[in-house]
């Protein structure tokens, strides 16, 4: 995947790569209390710090309970662009809070997200058509998350064929195939892993995960979270959405490419260590 500057446009090949997580309140006091204050320039150094750290994308999520998420998100995505050149997902379940974000964004962004459900199907796809976005499409419904490679399979093809009704093409979506919990004992990680494989290969589409929370509940996060990166990169994950500040999850994304040979002669891994 090739990103543009400040165009923000991608066109995905066969490079994976980072989609920075940070800035998103969920269980960050420090983030939703900047939101709280109206301190943007906190969001601004976090934007710098993972453009700095490697990130090619940046998810910016302006969910705070209580706070008005439509004018929350849009000076957010404002700011980013005041210090960031990066492409944007704008990460949100509230299409007022996408629109709002959308009219003030420089390019076409990535919206994340969009799932199988009909209300979500009904209202997020015409945002995006209309905006020209890509979507990142989440393999879950009314009902939840199959239990199946073969069930999350499905809602994928639904959402790619509804989404090419309203003129949306196959490489303007990512499909998220949904990391769960490995302490569950469920075969969560393998079912991940096969839906990614078998998007890939039945729909031709492109692929992004959050990865961390495949570690919820466990001790020690970032060792089983850049384990499980390598995995789903070997498995053909195309964008990991991943905290670029963690040294372990950048050395396992720095090694994955220099032995897959994505990396030629290793020389970006070289060049990260010799700094």
């Amino acid at each position: 995947m090739t990103v543009t500057s400040k165009s923000n446009v991608l066109e995905i090949g066969s490079m994976p790569v980072i989609i920075g997580e940070r800035i998103n309140p969920t269980g960050k006091k420090a983030l939703a209390e900047a939101y709280r204050t109206g301190n943007f320039d906190y969001i601004k150094n976090e934007a710098i710090a993972q453009q700095n750290a490697g990130a090619h994308l940046l998810d910016v999520n302006a969910g705070v309970a209580g706070l008005d998420e439509a004018d929350l998100l849009a000076k957010a995505v404002k700011a980013v662009q005041e210090v960031c050149d990066l492409p944007l997902v704008i990460d949100s379940s509230n299409v007022d809070a996408i629109k709002a974000a959308i009219a003030v964004y420089d390019g076409k962004p990535i919206i994340n997200s969009v799932n199988a459900s009909e209300s979500s199907l009904g209202t997020v796809l015409d945002v995006a058509a209309d905006a020209g976005a890509s979507l990142i499409c989440l393999a879950m419904d009314e009902s939840g998350i199959p239990a199946t490679a073969d069930g999350r399979y499905a809602l994928a093809s639904k959402i790619a064929d509804r989404a090419a009704q309203k003129g949306i093409s196959t490489d303007r979506l990512l499909f998220d195939a949904l990391t769960t919990a490995a302490c569950m004992g469920d075969g969560g990680p393998q079912i991940t892993l096969d839906t990614i494989k078998k998007i890939k290969s039945e729909l031709g589409a492109k692929t992004v995960l959050g990865v961390s929370n495949i570690s919820f509940g466990l001790p020690c996060r970032d060792e089983m979270n850049s384990a499980f990166l390598a995995m789903a990169l070997y498995a053909g994950l195309d964008a990991a959405i991943i905290n670029p500040l963690s040294d372990k999850m950048m050395s396992s994304y720095a090694s994955y490419l220099a032995l897959s040979g994505l990396d030629e002669f290793c020389l970006g891994y070289v060049e990260r260590y010799n700094k």
